[in-house]
């Protein structure tokens, strides 16, 4: 029977600090609904979060510009995540199993009541617009998402032998390392859960992380795995060592402190609740989203990392055209910097927008009639009500890979200071009903 070395155990609070899109590939009451247990409540499946750990280790131990020249080939990374994450070759009878063993990550909640004042899932809505702020047809879709702030227990058993694999020069990758790189990975974001991860969903944070080791050499060893409960035992605080605190993938983030001078509209697209005479009165409604962050859920404005990805590729193509760089050197570097899907093919994208929770703003219903361009009068039949966000504050946070094959590094940093700057002087603006003022930003700080 095998028996590791030693065990470790790790738990910690996993608190989500953007929204989470976890597709269960069901469509009862959207077009993606969120995965739910048997009780209805949103869970993070284990499987997804050691699929994660085993990506994000790979790319931090290979892509890593310092540790490129030091590891020999591929094949020394491939015996690092093997020998933690396990492996199997195919039509043979040749494999080891994971050392990490990933438990699912329930949602944390005190009180059943609890659960039914504060509904941990919403519904969104997309679209696909053309390079004019078009719709294109049939484009249009719905998701659910587990709201921002939501909370989930995560657990992780680890086994570790006496002969990890190396790095450089000798030096083992051992217990404390996989451990430190993975708490980091999701404390800088480098880890991220679910999808649309590049345009601001996914990101999480560990609280209160505790460990306990436990020596299977010994008899008090086995005496005290055999007795193990989560809920007891000599649980330690775990501190994260200092070279785990920075991103190994991305760029330090850009943070960009925007006000909002006159109104903001993004569209939610889903359709209206009509239960008041003001309601009645609207026909499309800003977005906004929950946050369960602070001890009050609260509902706040938003303006999504789509919205965000959609505006600079779209300006920095006009930039990238207005200096002559050519149509198709142009389309293949927003495709490499911002992926794209042709067809069968598709690219992720390497540049991250994060949401923007707008604050102090006020919705106000406005309303505008359509005028008949012959007459000059109003259009029959063409009243319409939105409600729009006026004034607020928020920030913008921009990252991307440190490395991206193929593309000027320097020249995607300019460009993005570039339409920034460009933002700032209203040449750019973010939402809808731009041609009569609206999604002016003014820049309040800007920190590179």
């Amino acid at each position: 029977m095998y028996l590791p070395v030693k065990k470790r155990y790790v738990k910690a609070v996993m608190v989500a600090t953007s929204p989470l899109k976890i597709g269960s590939g069901e469509n009862d009451a959207t077009d993606s609904d969120v995965l739910l247990d048997a009780k209805g409540e949103p869970f993070v499946p284990g499987t997804a979060i050691a699929g994660l750990m085993r990506h994000y280790l790979a790319e931090k131990v290979f892509d890593t510009p310092k540790n490129q020249e030091s590891i020999e080939d591929s094949k020394s990374v491939e015996d690092i995540v093997d020998y933690w994450f396990g492996y199997i070759v195919k039509n043979q009878d040749i494999g080891q199993a994971s050392k990490v063993n990933t438990f699912d990550a329930p949602q944390i909640i005190k009180t059943h009541s609890e659960a039914r004042g504060q509904w941990p899932v919403s519904t969104r809505d997309g679209v696909k617009l053309d390079s004019f702020k078009t719709v294109e047809a049939n484009s249009k879709y719905d998701y659910q998402v587990v709201n921002k702030g939501t909370s989930f227990n995560l657990k992780l058993e680890i086994d570790y032998d006496d002969n990890p694999p190396a790095i450089t020069d000798g030096k083992e990758y051992c217990l404390d390392c996989l451990t430190n790189d993975i708490i980091a990975g999701f404390q800088t974001g480098d880890i991220s859960i679910g999808g649309k991860t590049t345009r601001g969903f996914g990101r999480v944070k560990l609280y209160d992380i505790k460990y306990q080791d436990i020596d299977m050499r010994s008899k008090a060893g086995i005496d005290s795995y055999l007795k193990f409960c989560w809920e007891t035992g000599n649980w330690e605080t775990y501190e994260a060592k200092p070279e785990g605190i920075a991103s190994s993938i991305y760029e330090n983030p850009r943070i960009i402190k925007f006000n909002i001078p006159s109104f903001l509209i993004i569209r939610n697209l889903a359709s209206l609740e009509k239960s008041g005479y003001q309601d009645k009165l609207v026909d499309a409604e800003m977005l906004k989203a929950d946050d369960h962050t602070a001890a009050q859920t609260t509902t706040l404005p938003v303006i999504p990392g789509t919205s965000w990805a959609g505006l600079f590729r779209h300006h920095m193509y006009k930039i990238l055209m207005r200096a002559n760089y050519g149509e198709k050197p142009t389309e293949d570097f927003l495709n490499s910097v911002f992926g794209y899907v042709q067809g069968k093919r598709k690219a992720k994208s390497k540049i991250e927008f994060e949401e923007s929770y707008v604050s102090d703003s006020n919705q106000v219903n406005r309303t505008r009639n359509a005028v008949d361009r012959f007459t000059g009068g109003a259009g029959d039949k063409k009243l319409f009500t939105t409600q729009v966000s006026y004034g607020g504050h928020f920030e913008l946070s921009i990252k991307w890979r440190k490395a991206i094959p193929g593309i000027d590094m320097c020249l995607l940093d300019s460009l993005v200071t570039t339409a920034i700057a460009d933002i700032n002087e209203g040449l750019a603006a973010i939402g809808g009903m731009t041609a009569i003022g609206g999604g002016i930003l003014v820049q309040e700080v800007y920190n590179a």
